[in-house]
């Protein structure tokens, strides 16, 4: 073997192993950071790729590494954040219901407007629905039912006043807001919109987390088909 080839193939492999090395390394350390730790067989199709690439392809990886390394932070980063969501809403079950997640839409038929969003909303009693929930006060909450309230007469006469309840910032303020699936809803099928019942310790939910998004006069009210939503 020529020998100016061999140490050119050597300081080669060399510079492949220490590219390898400081990549991995690199790696490490960021998982260690957010108290993850990375596959190991992540490692070796990494090795494996660092060790056979074309030499000019490795050199651009490396001098992309900045980058690499601030994009996989940001992965990083989302999964912690979605863990600690799942954390959270996991300490904060209470008799199997979960903390709420997100704003939800609640829909009133009204002659007058309610004024929730500078009023309050005013909860009903949950031990009719689930005796352990006594001291609990709630609301049907779900987008997509005001053509089935028409048609079934909750909205015979009056406007229909769409408000968004913001539980999420409810929870995020330490209130604790709990949502169930409607037990009214008798029947669902594919047209069938989602309904729940989000619930706290709150008689009257706060005005501050009430949004008025939508008025509908009553003669726009559209009635939903026989054959959609509750029996």
């Amino acid at each position: 073997m020529n020998f100016k080839h061999w140490i050119f193939e050597n300081n080669e492999q060399q510079e492949r192993l220490k590219s390898y090395e400081i990549y991995s390394k690199a790696m490490n350390d960021l998982a260690a950071k957010y108290k993850t730790t990375i596959h190991p067989k992540y490692f070796e199709h990494e090795k494996q790729l660092f060790l056979t690439m074309p030499i000019e392809d490795l050199r651009k990886e490396m001098s992309d590494l900045p980058h690499t390394l601030k994009m996989r932070e940001m992965d990083f980063n989302r999964d912690k954040l979605k863990q600690d969501r799942e954390t959270k809403r996991e300490q904060g079950s209470m008799h199997g219901y979960y903390l709420v997640e997100e704003s939800h839409e609640r829909v009133v038929c009204s002659k007058g407007n309610p004024k929730f969003d500078s009023k309050g909303m005013t909860a009903y009693p949950m031990d009719s629905i689930d005796s352990k929930l006594k001291g609990y006060y709630g609301v049907h909450v779900g987008g997509g039912w005001l053509g089935i309230l028409k048609r079934d007469g909750y909205c015979d006469s009056g406007n229909a006043y769409i408000y968004t309840i913001h539980a999420d910032q409810m929870v995020e303020d330490e209130i604790q807001v709990y949502q169930m699936d409607d037990p009214h809803v008798s029947y669902r099928d594919s047209a069938t919109p989602d309904s729940w019942i989000i619930f706290s310790k709150k008689k009257i939910i706060p005005a501050q987390y009430i949004e008025l998004t939508n008025t509908i006069p009553e003669r726009k009210i559209k009635e939903a088909p026989p054959s959609y939503g509750m029996e």
